[in-house]
């Protein structure tokens, strides 16, 4: 790609980070990892439990088990549930966008007929 294309996404790429739902998304990145840090840990503990024993085990119930119950505890939390659904709505807008440029180029792309 040449430079110009490269300048192009990155202002793509710098204007939607100036976009609000992302600053907030940022924001409470940084505020669960702080106010949930000891349910993060309990989480990831228990994830990486799992993971460690399905090497030793065929008998994961009660892996699981926790993992569901940690995951629970965490995703239970109010600025978790904020932090998933801004991430959903997020990726609503990035495949919208993806979308439209592969569309806009597609067309041009026909327009010229290239394909």
């Amino acid at each position: 790609m040449d430079d110009k294309l490269y300048d192009i996404l990155d202002n793509i790429v710098c204007e939607f980070s100036n976009n609000d739902l992302v600053k907030e998304y940022k924001e409470l990145n940084e505020k669960i990892y702080k106010e949930y840090a000891h349910e993060i840990l309990m989480f990831n503990s228990a994830k990486e439990k799992l993971e460690e024993m399905k090497k030793y085990s065929s008998n994961l119930d009660i892996y699981t088990k926790d993992l569901s119950e940690k995951k629970e505890i965490l995703y239970s939390k109010p600025l978790m549930k904020r932090y998933l659904e801004l991430s959903k709505l997020i990726q609503k807008e990035l495949d919208l966008m993806s979308n439209e440029i592969a569309k806009m180029y597609s067309n041009k792309f026909k327009e010229k007929k290239v394909i």
